[in-house]
């Protein structure tokens, strides 16, 4: 006899979420952004655009328009949850991970699914919290599952925001959508659903237009190739999609070649199994293709984008529905504790880490990082606390420098005022931006340069950045606090 919750879950879930407890434990120590890199420049983001900047005219940044929008609201709402995003979209990823699993899984192995698999896969080694692929494969999977209990609109809904949020990861969302308009039981909700994303865009893009986005963001697609192409280049590979995948390899060995292994080996069984019994098991052979669908568009994105090494992060979708799928083709009969036993082993091999050691070892550290980013969260930049110190009631300033701003526009005094939207740039930006740069900052009264900024003019840019080094020290006077130089125009 097997004892029941209310519902169709048996007392065998209570399993799920004992196992589940220490691994959000791991998500929620490790999920808290910190100030550091682009992390920084994240925040500087949302906090300028909740205090009413204008996204491209007012602040640049080559993420998503609406990466930056979900975190303006958290900040707006209040500027410490903008360093816990993650602990939105991890859930919802969940959500739609259970929704995709009940289609051919009992609840209670739906729930570890969603409970267990999908937060320990998405916070593998490739994870950086507070980046973009996170709520990428949160959306694909949320998108998913509302199709696959068909609550299409709001699938494709999902689908449709997408687009904004992750631009490379909206192909395959859309390639999962267009999949169920070959199921006859399922191509009018599929409609739906094309429809609700039409329609989100539609709105998506009046919205922009009415804000003055439009421009800027096309703008920021193309010189993204521009980025991709510079900074391949930079590393010592070949701008195609070849010199991609070899800058992945060369980042990553060992564990992600056997997870990919596996991963395929799971695709390729279950194709085979589906295919057979396609008519008796028609969600099985459904969800198969969304895990191919999956992995040839992660790998295409890969191939076409992949830079640094959070980038591979975005296989954590396949990697979460090839988990799926194996545990939905072992047999039902196979008692529940050993199914569990055998899909921890898979999800710790799809997450990608090296070893138990490694993965103990990154789980130790976890207090004492969680600790120190959530003392960051209160810390005022440096930056910050320079133009906090200009002896005038308002003026006008540039910021010079790359990642290092650590979030310092939310913590910079009324009266001063970012004039040059580029506030960040690296050795392999492309020409415009420093172009842009030294345009901009001949109508500023202060600089805020960076010791990371006089270095590029030893560097691949060298014949942009001196110009812009040339007419600071032509035209300012700069006194040095630490790595930092603040400058006054005379």
């Amino acid at each position: 006899m097997v004892l029941r919750f209310r519902g169709n879950f048996t007392y065998w879930s209570i399993l799920s979420i004992v196992i589940a407890i220490p691994i959000w434990i791991f998500v929620i120590y490790g999920s808290v952004m910190d100030r550091q890199y682009d992390g920084g420049i994240f925040l500087s983001i949302s906090d300028g655009l909740a205090n009413g900047l204008n996204r491209y005219t007012d602040l640049w940044d080559n993420k998503d328009p609406f990466f930056a929008v979900a975190m303006a609201g958290a900040s707006h709402i209040s500027s410490p949850w903008a360093f816990f995003m993650d602990l939105f979209w991890i859930p919802l990823a969940a959500v739609g991970t259970f929704f995709i699993s009940r289609s051919i899984a009992s609840p209670d192995r739906s729930l570890f699914f969603a409970l267990v698999t999908t937060p320990f896969i998405m916070v593998g080694p490739a994870y950086m919290a507070g980046h973009g692929n996170t709520p990428g494969t949160a959306m694909v999977l949320f998108g998913w599952g509302m199709f696959l209990c068909r609550r299409w609109v709001l699938g494709g809904i999902a689908i449709g925001l997408l687009l904004f949020l992750k631009i490379t990861v909206w192909p395959v969302g859309v390639a999962g959508l267009l999949l169920f308009l070959f199921f006859r039981d399922k191509r009018s909700g599929g409609v739906r659903a094309l429809v609700a994303m039409g329609v989100t865009f539609v709105v998506s893009v009046t919205v922009m237009a009415i804000l003055g986005w439009i421009p800027g963001y096309i703008e920021s697609i193309s010189q993204n190739r521009s980025y991709s192409k510079t900074t391949i280049a930079y590393f010592g590979f070949s701008d195609s999609f070849s010199g991609h995948l070899e800058k992945l390899q060369a980042d990553w060995a060992g564990s992600i070649f056997v997870a990919f292994l596996v991963m395929v080996s799971i695709a390729v069984v279950g194709l085979l199994f589906s295919s057979m019994k396609r008519r008796t098991h028609p969600e099985v052979f459904l969800v198969t293709v969304l895990l191919w669908i999956a992995i040839f568009g992660t790998i295409a994105s890969l191939a076409l984008t992949y830079l640094w090494g959070h980038h591979l992060q975005a296989i954590s979708l396949p990697m979460i529905l090839a988990a799926i799928l194996f545990g939905s083709l072992l047999n039902v009969r196979i008692w529940f504790i050993l199914w569990v036993g055998l899909l921890l082993i898979l999800t710790f091999i799809l997450s990608m880490w090296m070893s138990p050691i490694q993965l103990f070892d990154h789980y130790k550290s976890l207090p004492a990082v969680f600790d120190s980013r959530v003392t960051e969260i209160s810390e005022v930049p440096i930056d910050a606390n320079l133009l906090n110190s200009i002896p005038l009631k308002d003026f006008s300033y540039a910021r010079l420098g790359t990642n290092d701003d650590r979030g310092f526009l939310g913590s910079v005094r009324e009266g001063a005022v970012l004039v040059c939207p580029r506030f960040q740039v690296f050795d392999f930006s492309p020409t415009e931006a420093f172009a842009e740069l030294y345009e901009c900052i001949q109508r500023v009264d202060v600089i805020l340069k960076t010791e990371n900024f006089n270095i590029f003019g030893n560097g691949m840019n060298a014949a942009n950045v001196q110009p812009i080094l040339d007419y600071v020290n032509a035209n300012f006077d700069c006194l040095i606090v630490s790595d930092r130089q603040l400058c006054t125009r005379r």
